[in-house]
Formats: structure tokens, sequence, C-alpha cells
């Protein structure tokens, strides 16, 4: 399984991403939640689901070079995933 979502570790990052998602979703429809969660929080969920990151990345090049200063690369994550009960391929 992989996951592709935010991390939201500071006031100001909930802000930058509470902006980028209206901008980016009030248009279609999708419900805006503003529920960001921290890395911690993720960590425990997956934790919760019995869910190990095979691998886990936050510098993928979502941004060119000028919005990578606003946008963090620590904000955008993808990870992999597998129960902890599997072996690894």
């Amino acid at each position: 399984m992989i996951i592709k979502d935010h991390n939201c570790n500071s006031r100001i990052r909930q802000i930058i991403m509470s902006i980028t998602v209206t901008l980016g979703n009030w248009q279609y429809g999708a419900p805006l939640l503003f529920n960001f969660w921290p890395t911690g929080r993720w960590q425990q969920a997956l934790r919760e689901l019995g869910l190990i990151q095979e691998t886990y990345t936050t510098d993928f090049g979502l941004y060119p070079p000028i919005r990578g200063r606003v946008f963090a690369k620590d904000m955008d994550f993808i990870t992999r995933l597998r129960p902890a009960t599997s072996e690894s391929p």
C-alpha cells in the first residue's frame, strides 16, 4: 500500500495547507475538513493499524524551487506500507 499525504508540524504549516487545500479543492466540491496530522500522529495511526513503513520520503520534487521555499519539503510525504505480519518482498 502506498500513501501520499501531508505532515502538519506547525501552526504556519496549518495556515499554508488550509489556503492551498481551499484553493485546490473547493471548486470541485470536495469536502474541506482541515484535519491535518503532524508526523507523530501519522506514525501512531500506522502502528495502531499494524502497518510498517518500508519506505518514507518527503523530498520528491513536488514543487518547483521557488515554491519549495514556501511549501517545506517535510509537508508532503510518500510512504510504502506493509502489514506488520507479512514479510518484505
